[in-house]
């Protein structure tokens, strides 16, 4: 039988690299932050109250659900960029072994 050393992330899954579960860890960070601020923003219908160019961003709550996961995975892929560059600043507090 081979050990193999992993990583444990805070919310239970496994990695063999430290790197992938740092990464890991950001993403889950980044989405669960993004995705607590829009829903906030839909349960008081700003998101659907603001405008560009006189056209409201979301006519119903349906379309502000979809626009949010829009929103969440391309802010999230762009913060993550930002992170990849400097991740070497950033301690996890991931257990080891």
């Amino acid at each position: 039988m081979k050990k193999i050393e992993c990583y444990e992330t805070k919310d239970g899954k496994l990695f063999t690299t430290y790197e992938e579960a740092l990464m890991h860890e950001k993403e889950e960070e980044i989405k669960n932050d993004l995705g607590s601020i829009l829903n906030t923003c839909i349960k008081n219908f700003e998101l659907m109250e603001k405008r560009i160019r006189n056209k409201k961003l979301c006519e119903n709550y349906e379309d502000a659900q979809v626009f949010k996961e829009f929103l969440v995975g391309y802010m999230s892929e762009i913060m993550l960029k930002d992170f990849t560059a400097f991740k070497s600043l950033f301690d996890g507090g991931l257990s080891c072994k």
